[in-house]
């Protein structure tokens, strides 16, 4: 099954929309021109499109090629308008302690998504704006690519809908890095109910790669198709505060009971906040 995904309004592509079969593993991404295509769907599956900018999109599959219209979607957010200071006070949130992390959470071929939730404290009113993203990744490749997405959380404090109404495409460098994404132009403040921070893998061409291994006991080697970058993320105890989607769902299972000691996998992303 093949298919294009177009703004309704526009007719333009859309480019890095997260396609998925509902209540799966299996999905894509579209590329710069709107394309997908999967190999393993049946004919009456529902596909589960979610896309920056965009309302979410439920389309049932069929035998045929397809366009499939994405409605654009009106955001009310919480930014300002600031005036620079100079020299502004900062605010490190959830620092990420080195690079030596040896968790990484990784994309076999379908495109989730893991958010890490941001809770607002009163000292932030302080430093109220987020300046700057910070990930720890770990890509076989250089010039992988990623989509940060920034999402509001709902009234039980869950994974709600994208508040920043653009995609943040980032870049890594082969090896570990900690990237840095400066958003400060979006004069974001943070919100009272918290937010998360989500890294979303691309299933493209520039983020493939294959990856050779040995599996304990086993001779032969092992050959498995993978999308870079990686992300680093910590052993942590006390409140989950990462999630993860796949199937056009949002859950924390995968993350929790990580170990005997009652840890679980805290994503390596950190905040700057400022004046």
């Amino acid at each position: 099954m093949r298919g294009t995904i177009l703004d309704k309004e526009t007719r333009e592509p859309i480019p890095y929309a997260n396609i998925s079969i509902e209540n799966t593993a299996i999905g894509t991404t579209s590329d710069m021109k709107g394309n997908f295509h999967f190999k393993e769907a049946s004919i009456d599956e529902i596909l589960v499109i979610s896309s920056v900018g965009f309302e979410i999109k439920y389309f049932t599959l069929c035998d045929t090629i397809v366009e499939i219209l994405l409605q654009p979607k009106t955001y009310e957010i919480g930014f300002v308008t600031i005036n620079p200071i100079k020299n502004p006070k900062k605010i490190w949130v959830n620092e990420i302690p080195n690079r030596n992390c040896s968790n990484y959470l990784v994309c076999s071929g379908y495109p989730w998504m893991s958010a890490r939730y941001f809770e607002y404290r009163i000292e932030y009113q302080v430093c109220p704006i987020i300046k700057e993203i910070k990930i720890l990744t770990h890509s076989e490749i250089s010039g992988s690519k990623f989509n940060i997405r920034i999402i509001s959380a709902n009234e039980n404090g869950e994974p709600s809908e994208d508040i920043v109404g653009e995609n943040l495409i980032a870049e890594t460098k082969k090896g570990k890095h900690i990237i840095t994404v400066n958003i400060e132009d979006l004069n974001f403040r943070f919100p009272k109910n918290g937010f998360y921070v989500a890294v979303e893998w691309l299933i493209i061409n520039d983020n493939k790669f294959n990856f050779i291994y040995t599996m304990k006991g086993e001779k032969e080697k092992r050959n498995e198709l993978r999308y870079d970058p990686k992300f680093a993320a910590f052993p942590k105890k006390g409140t989950i505060m990462t999630w993860s989607y796949s199937g056009g769902k949002w859950k924390q299972s995968s993350f929790q009971d990580y170990s005997k000691n009652g840890e679980y996998l805290d994503l390596a992303i950190e905040l700057v906040l400022t004046e």
